[in-house]
């Protein structure tokens, strides 16, 4: 797996090794956004629910109702959609790695196969 050539030489060299360190810090960076925009979201649920009236509820049931009940994007279109959302966020999560690898290796620039100074650097 690790290999002595470098997979990247734009400014310092990226070993696998930067890569694969660069990939954790991305799934840490990407873990903590979503977290915190989930807990938002439930935050912000919150408030509402804390605010709605059993009556205001009752009075907008049926848009309530009927907003659970329309749905007016066809099943292809969601398939193509989730398609399209899951190819950006994996290109986006590879982008993110390989830019946390390069900030890896400006670090530890000489940390080549096996933590042992790597020649020309």
């Amino acid at each position: 797996m690790f290999t002595t050539q470098p997979l990247l030489r734009i400014g310092p060299a990226v070993y696998p090794r930067h890569l694969l360190i660069g990939k954790f810090f991305a799934m840490i960076l990407v873990g903590a956004v979503v977290g915190y925009l989930i807990g938002q979201s439930m935050a912000a649920d919150a408030t509402r629910g804390a605010a709605l009236t059993r009556d205001a509820y009752i009075e907008n049931y049926d848009a309530y109702r009927a907003d659970l009940l329309s749905s007016a994007t066809p099943m292809a279109g969601v398939v193509a959609g989730g398609i399209l959302f899951v190819i950006g966020a994996l290109v986006t999560y590879e982008a993110l790695s390989v830019f946390c690898a390069w900030g890896v290796a400006w670090i530890a620039p000489g940390a080549g196969p096996g933590g042992r100074e790597v020649e020309g650097q």
